[in-house]
């Protein structure tokens, strides 16, 4: 049997109940910064590489010309395009795909290049 009066219970019930409260407000502030902190690193750091898997000179690299001088704009780094022809654009391709997963290499492929003969 307690000898403290219920309201003083019922006080200190509620006086940890805002304590949690107020430590998990805090803790979820903290964990909400995280992803910001890491945004900050900024992207991209270096040129960033274009595969063109076709020779130069192809109307689809004049539309292309355009993307990229917008993109070298908004991204503050320049766009270099390498040219891989061959083996109606396989060869592009395969490049793209062997190349390390590390955000600064891009691919413009046709459909016809990226199908699958079954």
């Amino acid at each position: 049997m307690s000898f403290v009066p219920k309201s003083i219970k019922y006080d200190q019930d509620v006086r940890r109940q805002w304590a949690r409260r107020c430590v998990s407000a805090v803790a979820a502030g903290a964990i909400a910064w995280l992803p910001a902190l890491a945004a900050a690193q900024g992207f991209p750091t270096k040129p960033v590489t274009v595969i063109y898997p076709f020779p130069p000179g192809n109307p689809a690299e004049n539309k292309l010309r355009v993307m990229y001088a917008e993109a070298a704009k908004t991204l503050g780094q320049p766009i270099v395009t390498e040219y891989r022809p061959g083996a109606g654009g396989r060869l592009g391709v395969v490049a793209v795909q062997k190349a390390p997963p590390d955000g600064y290499l891009l691919s413009f492929a046709t459909d016809s290049v990226l199908t699958v003969a079954s």
